[in-house]
């Protein structure tokens, strides 16, 4: 046989050995988590073209890869050197001119932009790799270009495009489910092109008649996935809206189950915007709104166009806003419409109970009139108040005519365990037909008619369902005028029309440059994006909500009001709106705020003081009040001028947090908290900073202290905590630590250690004695060991993995007596909640409050004569004589209540041997103690002994 012809047999024969080996791994082999394909550059934006190589740790491997968007079988190109990644925009469009996505296609005008998509798998004689994807954007001005988050979707052509199954064809895209869920790898990318995320996921079509429409919406949820990358997670964790959304308490959220893609809903073909602009004003009011960044999206590589990221609502969004232990504590309704029928209640998340519980609520209050005092006490307690009519007035003036028989979420934590109550609240959703945008309502007051049922096209007499709860509540008085109070705060500021118009342009200046191409991409988009009829109902709205509150309520007769703060020094609140600077409510002239207010209908002021100044007093039309919160009943015109003085509070303030508990798990994956922590506090009535801080820790003898230095802008509030996390070491331990600071190298030993709290993060002697020092804690494994060199007089001891260490009262200087062992093992879960270290905005304090002193000094022979204490304008005024001080002095008095909580603090000069001195408080003063020192860096307190009772 000719010697040419066997080797080609031969090497065909081995090929088809190895195809066929493939075939059967790629079908049925097992996938090895371990290994990984390797992409020598990563996901992203770019703008010059590169050469991409792949590389395997997978053994005697071959790489198999696509650029459609199909997993790699072994019918998938072989990997056999670099792949040119570039501008793919002069190849021929495709999965763009697919025309049965809907009933009004109309192709893109010209070719659109391409990107690349690259999944990649490994595969040998028994095992595979999973699938790897990046997606890759080249054009020279890719990072101008859209300078917004860009979305790569990546999944199965037949996913979304078949006939038979396809969810974006006709007429799949109607239906929902989990029947109707696609597997898809998503990728976001930030506007400089660093990835936010990259995972496996699901995606459904979202909406309602927007389904219709050429571009649709997306839901997409995290998912678990062997077959991709690190085989996926349950959620996306990224700070995906920019800082931008936090729970109630504060905290960015960077955790998310599920997320959207909204195509503009129904206002695709106008101006795009619409929904997010309303919510985005609405954010500082009293109810959820969904998070938004403005997008683009890729669907394997090709331009998908503008979309909005947005938050979805469901149980997993409420756990996450309200903190709550689980997303079974969850229960969601919503009122939608379906098929022409409005007013449709349904449960969407929780237990059939919970809408049983609902309707009894909301017939009970239909059935009792809330005039009656008890009957509106009852009502709050089914129902927010504060939520209901914040979430009314938006909805009324925004002229929200898809509302309230549609588009209403309404929710409630099930859990009593939770940190939050079990109240019904509202949730705004889907403003698309708001200000007359898309259509216009039937009548002249909206007011009337959607919360009195006044030409409703209702099937009940009353009106909507939601009509008549709401018609229901304004029967009482409190709550109408706390509806008139705030509408009228609102007009005032976030409503104004300047804020609108100016926040309008800014939203739509953030896309207008992606205008152009999501109108060539999708003809019968935006083709009315004008927002001169928008603003007209902006400029013209507050004139008409109120001509519907003089006809729907009486009220029209205005005064006027002025108030002027210096800034510098504190602010007036306004019933909920803060006069001050960077401010949500958006101030024109904050210091020096004026506005209408209705005639009769009180307001209620307060004066909040700057760190390093206290109110002194209101100046109310030239008469000085003292109170510093004040309700004026707004029946003239007003002039409220602030007064602040200073505090020369800050070197004894310095001095005064202490370390409150603390928790070792000594690196342990078992320990009864997931990771280490130290929780100060603050005991006195002004915040600290404590930036540039450091906390010190050493689990030895000796020097080598390890420092954790606090960041820029770490305040502790007055009487709050500030909680200090370490490393994460078990992720299912039973008491998760939510903390102000992470610091990951931070591991606190579960039985031996000194700690110390220092005003700098100098290096500090092995027994901690450095005047650095603020305070200390060292910790034994057995009382009476001599392990640790550094503590206050005597060490604590009895910690364990299972056990933190509680302080117990004031700082005597002796740990062992200070500090209390808790075990949290068979705690319940009321002790634990009561009990674990808490963040700077756990609402409770400790009592008695903890305060710092020195080890105790003895006191020069100062006596105490004349002292009085008298309730003047509301307020305790202590006033005392000292006598003996040194001449030249500097004397600290401080006044304590009745659990020995510090409430004010007053420095005084002595220019003799006697000093008057005298303060005020709104707490009643039980106790004052004394500090007496020549300089303003040599504080020596006196002794617990040397405490005198009032």
């Amino acid at each position: 046989m000719n010697k040419k012809i066997c080797k080609l047999t031969m090497l065909l024969f081995v090929t088809v050995i190895l195809v066929c080996s493939a075939s059967v791994v790629f079908a049925e082999g097992i996938i090895n988590q371990n290994c990984s394909v390797f992409f020598s550059v990563n996901g992203g934006l770019y703008q010059k073209p590169f050469s991409l190589t792949l590389s395997t740790d997978l053994e005697n491997a071959q790489i198999y890869y696509t650029t459609d968007g199909s997993d790699p079988t072994e019918n998938s190109v072989l990997y056999n050197g670099s792949i040119t990644i570039e501008n793919r925009t002069s190849q021929p469009n495709d999965l763009s001119e697919i025309s049965g996505v809907s009933t009004s296609f109309k192709a893109p005008n010209g070719l659109v932009f391409k990107g690349t998509v690259i999944k990649a798998r490994a595969v040998n004689a028994e095992s595979k790799t999973p699938i790897f994807v990046n997606s890759y954007f080249v054009s020279d001005d890719i990072l101008t270009r859209y300078g917004v988050k860009v979305i790569s979707i990546t999944t199965e052509r037949d996913n979304l495009f078949s006939k038979q199954n396809g969810i974006y064809m006709s007429p799949n895209y109607l239906e929902s489910g989990e029947l109707y869920e696609r597997s898809a790898f998503v990728e976001v990318f930030d506007s400089d092109g660093s990835c936010q995320i990259a995972q496996p996921a699901g995606i459904r079509i979202h909406g309602g008649a927007s389904r219709n429409y050429q571009q649709k919406s997306f839901r997409v949820y995290a998912r678990e996935n062997p077959e991709y990358q690190s085989g996926g997670l349950k959620t996306f964790e990224s700070d995906l809206f920019d800082g931008t959304v936090t729970d109630f308490k504060g905290g960015i959220i960077t955790k998310y189950k599920r997320l959207m893609l909204r195509n503009g809903g129904n206002d695709w073909d106008k101006k795009f915007i619409q929904d997010a602009f309303i919510q985005d004003i609405c954010a500082p009011l009293d109810f959820d709104t969904q998070g938004y960044r403005p997008s683009v999206a890729f669907i394997n590589g090709e331009f998908w166009g503008m979309y909005d990221l947005r938050e979805r609502y469901d149980d997993q969004y409420f756990r996450y806003h309200y903190k709550l232990n689980d997303n079974k504590d969850v229960a969601m309704l919503k009122m939608s419409s379906e098929d022409g029928v409005r007013d449709i209640l349904t449960l969407e998340e929780g237990e059939e109970q919970y809408l049983n519980e609902y309707l009894e609520h909301y017939n009970w209050i239909l059935e009792n009139n809330l005039k009656v005092p008890d009957n509106y006490e009852t009502a709050c307690k089914y129902f927010d108040p504060s939520n209901m009519i914040d979430y009314v007035i938006a909805n009324v003036y925004f002229k929200n005519w898809d509302w309230p028989q549609n588009n209403v979420v309404i929710w409630k934590n099930t859990n009593p365990q939770n940190d939050f109550d079990d109240r019904w609240r509202f949730a705004m959703l889907d403003n698309d037909y708001t200000l007359e945008a898309n259509g216009k309502l039937n009548t002249d007051n909206i007011l009337e008619n959607r919360i009195y049922g006044k030409d409703q096209p209702s099937t009940s007499a009353k009106g909507w369902k939601l009509s008549q709860l709401f018609a229901a509540f304004l029967e009482n008085d409190d709550f109408r005028n706390e509806t008139i109070r705030r509408y009228n705060d609102y007009m005032n500021t976030i409503f104004d029309k300047d804020i609108l118009s100016l926040r309008l342009d800014e939203m739509y200046n953030n896309i207008s440059h992606l205008v152009a191409e999501q109108k060539s991409r999708y003809p019968l988009s935006m083709k009315n994006d004008n927002r001169s009829s928008i603003k007209s109902q902006i400029n013209s709205r507050e004139t008409t909500a109120r001509n519907e509150m003089k006809e729907t309520w009486g009220v029209h007769e205005m005064v006027n009001a002025l108030f002027i703060s210096d800034l510098s020094k504190g602010y007036i609140k306004v019933n909920n709106i803060e006069l001050c600077s960077n401010n949500k409510w958006q101030i024109k002239n904050p210091g020096n705020y004026s506005a209408q207010y209705y005639k009769n209908i009180p307001i209620e002021i307060n004066a909040v003081a700057e760190n390093g100044y206290k109110f002194s007093y209101f100046l109310i039309n030239g008469q000085k009040v003292y109170d510093s919160c004040v309700n004026l009943d707004m029946s003239v015109d007003e002039t409220v001028e602030t007064i602040f003085e200073k505090t020369e509070t800050a070197k004894l303030i310095s001095d005064s947090i202490v370390i409150y508990q603390v928790f070792g798990d000594g690196g342990k994956t078992d320990a009864i908290m997931d990771r280490s922590c130290v929780q100060l506090y603050n005991p006195l009535d002004v915040p600290v900073d404590i930036s540039g801080y450091a906390l010190q820790y050493s689990s030895t003898v000796g020097d080598g202290w390890q420092k954790f230095v606090m960041p820029e802008n770490s305040v502790i509030k007055p009487k709050h905590f500030y909680l200090i996390g370490g490393k994460l070491n078990s992720i299912n331990a039973r008491i998760k630590i939510d903390a102000d600071i992470y610091f990951d190298d931070m591991v606190i030993d579960n039985k031996m250690f000194k700690l110390a709290l220092t005003k700098n993060s100098e290096d500090i002697n092995a027994k901690a004695t450095t005047a650095a020092v603020i305070d200390l804690l060292g910790v034994v494994e057995k009382n009476g060991d001599s392990s640790i060199d550094a503590y206050e007089t005597v060490p604590s001891y009895g910690l364990s993995k299972q056990k933190s260490l509680i302080r117990v009262g004031f700082d005597t200087g002796n740990n062992q007596e200070d500090f209390a062992v808790f075990s949290f093992k068979d705690a319940s879960d009321e002790e634990i909640k009561e009990k674990q270290p808490h963040k700077h905005d756990y609402i409770e304090s400790p009592s008695p409050s903890p305060i710092h002193t020195d080890k105790p000094t003895p006191l020069p022979n100062v006596s105490y004569t004349d002292t009085e204490i008298k309730l003047e304008n509301g307020e305790y005024w202590l006033s005392t004589k000292l006598t003996n001080i040194e001449p030249g002095s500097s004397v600290v008095v401080a006044a304590y209540d009745n659990k020995g909580v510090l409430i004010s603090i007053q420095i005084v000069k002595s220019t003799d041997s006697n000093i008057n001195t005298q303060f005020t408080s709104n707490t009643n003063i039980d106790f004052f103690k004394v500090f007496v020192f020549e300089e303003m860096d040599d504080i020596v307190p006196v002794t617990d002994s040397e405490l005198v009772e009032i």
